[in-house]
């Protein structure tokens, strides 16, 4: 998983992401689940801010405190960047965006044609 902030993202984008690599420096298994519950509250995100990032975390039992100052850390940037430059490398213009073997797909499909896509590249 890579996250990739676009112009036209929640303005909040880039520090949820900052959020997520926070949290999977402590735990891969609670950043995943801070990602599922940021998910569901993305609308909440521009009403509620960066206090929603907090809160989720710590209904998961994130150190808050440690997530904060991981936000900020060069690990955190550079593992952004490596996102960044990784993307513009595929030429990745929108998200979601997967390489699957030899086959670059930008979009959101159904499972079904992305199965069909991994068996191909299987073969």
């Amino acid at each position: 998983l890579r996250n990739m902030q676009l112009p036209h993202h929640n303005p909040l984008a880039t520090t949820s992401a900052k959020a997520f690599y926070a949290a999977f420096l402590r735990s891969p298994t609670l950043a995943y689940q801070f990602q599922k519950e940021l998910f569901k509250k993305q609308s909440q995100l521009l009403s509620s801010g960066e206090p929603l990032l907090y809160e989720i975390a710590n209904k998961i039992n994130i150190d808050v405190e440690k997530m904060k100052t991981d936000m900020e850390s060069s690990l955190v940037s550079e593992m952004l960047k490596e996102d960044q430059q990784l993307a513009s490398t595929n030429n990745f213009k929108g998200t979601p965006s997967f390489v699957i073997g030899k086959k670059t797909l930008v979009g959101a499909y159904p499972f079904e044609h992305i199965k069909k896509i991994i068996d191909e590249q299987l073969n």
